[in-house]
Parts: C-alpha cells; sequence; structure tokens
C-alpha cells in the first residue's frame, strides 16, 4: 500500500522532448471550480471542501483484463480494485487510478483506494488530455472569466502551468512535458515553465500526439503518421487516429465502412491484422505498449440489449480472447488511455 501512495503522490521529472513538424522546431524541455457553501442550519450536511468528492464506494476485485483500465455500466476496473463511478466519458491511466471527465464537465483524478479529486471544468464533449509519461492532466478550464489551458499534475492537484487560450480551443494530447491544442489557426503546442510558451506546430488538425510520434487528419478520409526525430511520415486510409502509448501503433476508423477499424504500424507505415472478424462492430478501442489491443465488440448478429466482449488481442501473434463479457445496458463502456 504504501508504494502504491508513493506512486500516486510522487513528484514526476521533467523530461526533455523534441520534434514537431511546421518549421522544425526544438523543444525543450486555474481555477477550479468552487462549490457553493450553504448554511447547516437548514440541518443538511455540510459540503465537502472545494474540489473534493465523496469517495467512490470500492470492491476489492481483480481485473480481467491485466494491464488495462475499463468502464462500463458504472463501474470502473482498476487493477486491483472496481469503483462505483457515474457518469463517466473518457479517460487515462496515471499510475494506479485515472484522470476522467464525466457528464458534468468535472476533471477529476480517482485513486484506486476511491478517493476522488475535482480538478477543473470542460465541455463534457472534449476529453481530457492526460500522459502517465509525466503525470499531467491538461484542459480548457471553463470556470472563470476566459478560457484557459489548464496542466497539473493529476494525482497531486499541483499547478503545473496555465496560458489563456481562445474560446474555440480544445486540449488534443499531453506528451511528456508539453501539451497540445487545437484552434481556428491549427494546433499549437503549450511548453510550461516560469512563463509558460505557446508555438504554433502546423494549421492542419493535430489528432494525437504520443512518444513525440504526431498523427493528423490532412484529408478526408487520410491520416499522416509523423515521427519528426526520424524524418519519417506515412499518409495512411483514416478517420480520427489514437496512438498507443509506445506510438509504436495507431489505430482509425476506415473511411467508408461500417466504423472498422484499421491499426498501423508507425515506423514502416504497413497495416496489421485487426483482430477483429467481419461483421463484428468494434465500440471502443484502445492500442497499447508492445503491439496490443483492447476492444470492447458487439459480436456479429447480437441484438439490442446482449452483452458486449472485452478483447485484448496481439497483433504480433494475432491471437485475441474474450477478457470480460459487458451486459449491454445502454451505456457507453470506455477504454482507458
Amino acid at each position: 500500500e504504501d508504494r502504491r501512495h508513493q506512486e500516486r503522490a510522487r513528484t514526476r521529472a521533467t523530461v526533455t522532448r523534441a520534434g514537431l513538424i511546421a518549421d522544425p522546431l526544438r523543444l525543450v524541455g486555474v481555477g477550479v471550480g468552487a462549490y457553493l457553501a450553504t448554511s447547516a442550519d437548514d440541518g443538511k450536511p455540510a459540503p465537502k471542501a472545494d474540489g473534493v468528492l465523496e469517495n467512490a464506494a470500492i470492491s476489492q476485485e481483480e481485473n480481467p483484463a491485466p494491464g488495462i483500465v475499463w468502464y462500463a455500466d458504472g463501474q470502473l476496473h482498476l487493477d486491483h480494485s472496481v469503483l462505483a463511478v457515474e457518469g463517466l466519458k473518457d479517460m487515462t491511466r496515471i499510475g494506479t487510478g485515472v484522470v476522467y471527465g464525466d457528464d458534468q464537465g468535472r476533471v477529476v483524478y480517482a485513486a484506486d483506494d476511491g478517493s476522488r479529486e475535482v480538478l477543473g471544468h470542460k465541455d463534457p464533449e472534449v476529453p481530457v488530455a492526460a500522459t502517465d509519461e509525466t503525470g499531467w492532466a491538461a484542459w480548457v478550464e471553463t470556470e472563470g472569466d476566459q478560457p484557459k489551458l489548464v496542466i497539473k499534475e493529476a494525482a497531486t492537484g499541483t499547478a503545473v502551468a496555465s496560458v489563456v487560450v481562445s474560446s474555440d480551443a480544445r486540449v488534443v494530447a499531453v506528451d511528456g512535458d508539453i501539451a497540445y491544442f487545437m484552434d481556428a489557426a491549427g494546433a499549437h503546442a503549450v511548453l510550461p515553465g516560469a512563463k509558460p510558451v505557446i508555438r504554433p506546430v502546423t494549421p492542419a488538425p493535430l489528432l494525437d500526439v504520443r512518444s513525440r510520434i504526431q498523427a493528423f487528419q490532412v484529408g478526408p478520409g487520410a491520416i499522416q503518421v509523423v515521427q519528426s526525430l526520424f524524418d519519417v511520415e506515412f499518409v495512411l486510409p483514416g478517420e480520427g487516429a489514437t496512438l498507443a502509448p509506445d506510438g509504436d501503433t495507431v489505430a482509425t476508423r476506415l473511411p467508408d465502412s461500417d466504423d472498422a477499424v484499421a491499426v498501423y504500424d508507425t515506423r514502416s507505415g504497413a497495416e496489421l491484422p485487426n483482430g477483429v472478424p467481419e461483421g463484428d462492430l468494434v465500440v471502443a478501442f484502445a492500442p497499447g505498449d508492445r503491439l496490443a489491443m483492447a476492444y470492447i465488440v458487439a459480436p456479429t448478429g447480437q441484438s439490442p440489449g446482449r452483452e458486449l466482449e472485452l478483447r485484448i488481442c496481439d497483433l504480433d501473434t494475432t491471437q485475441c480472447a474474450v477478457a470480460a463479457r459487458i451486459p449491454n445496458q445502454g451505456g457507453t463502456p470506455v477504454l482507458a488511455r
């Protein structure tokens, strides 16, 4: 337990990173919404302190898919525990917990002991961006007089940086010690420091950044994957993109298909077998390190209300296994980044 506590609370080292594709750049190196206090004279219990949620109900249970954090039907499945959480819409694993966005627009860090802290507020339809590499989370804060891109250490709530952005800005990714966002002018990088710096990346829509690998939407039905450090890039069929944490694979929806998923090797541009039989509907997907792939799938022929499947695939061996069967009760399951 002491080790887990230390992992959640540790201060992450700043990492020097490089690589943007606009003009080659060498990159170095908030307001949390407050609850309104109410009088205790009406007999109601005093509210929790600002930014604190009630602990989530917790049950000790081993995850049937080791290493995969997933959410379905109000249950958040961590490595060794399950938390009861309502309204979760998106999440990224941070240490042994997660940072998530909910349907009320709250940005929340949930630890594996059930404790939760509200870090800020965002548009519920825009995922919070985060990385386990530094433990940072970023979003455009909607509380306050003007929109700000806020970066915090998720497990501790420690502020890292805050910069004013335009009202149409949305955070795309956090990679190492750099946060990326999009607005009407294109993609930008935020470099935290005593005076945070915003640098342009490219006018093309930025989709994701992981391990210094960048993915862009360069046209209808076409994505571009760029490895700036090695001056390698590929244009591939796809709509939207999610990179694996190690940057070795990218997953995308194929255009002109029934939401079929394609997975590409970012080092060669080669398409990999995705492990999904024809006819199965992929509800959610998340590429993992070392050519792993997680899916939530509605098997072919399933009628509405029938159970979904959590599948784990090894794209190297093309072997897949059903890790869990999920009652399909109408909610949208979520896989952690």
